[in-house]
This record gives structure tokens, sequence and C-alpha cells, in this order.
């Protein structure tokens, strides 16, 4: 299935905002594809949880590892 063009670019700003995708550089190929991977499932989670605000929820799982995991187990990921 194809995306139209500005729902790539959507997904895209989401990705940068998100994530800050676009400052972080790579030279190894393998590497950034593994990277760019853990953003789409880490994305698909975040969807998951329907946060308001993704970078504040982020910013959340971060001071507090267990509602990271409780959410995990929730969603049946763990």
């Amino acid at each position: 299935m194809r995306l139209p063009y500005w729902q790539v670019e959507v997904n895209n700003n989401i990705r940068d905002t998100t994530f800050q995708e676009d400052q972080l550089k790579t030279k190894e190929k393998s590497i950034s594809k593994v990277l760019a991977g853990l953003r789409t499932l880490s994305l698909a989670l975040l969807n998951k949880l329907k946060p308001k605000n993704r970078v504040a929820q982020l910013e959340k799982f971060e001071d507090d590892f267990q509602s990271l995991l409780k959410f995990l187990n929730r969603v049946n990921f763990l």
C-alpha cells in the first residue's frame, strides 16, 4: 500500500518532532535501518496510547520506568 505524499510528509514531521530524527546522523546504513525500525515501533506503540503530547509521554516514560512497563504489558508487548 502506498501512502499519499501528504501522509508521508506528516509521518516525517511526527518522527522529527517526536524523536528529532533529522539531528541524528549515522555513517553505517545498517545502524540507520535499525534506528528507523525502533522509531517506527515506538510510534506504533505510542499511537495505541493516544497521548495528547507524544514528547511529554516519552518524557514521562523516561522518568517513570514502571509506567512504561505497565503500558507495554497492557498492550501485550512484554
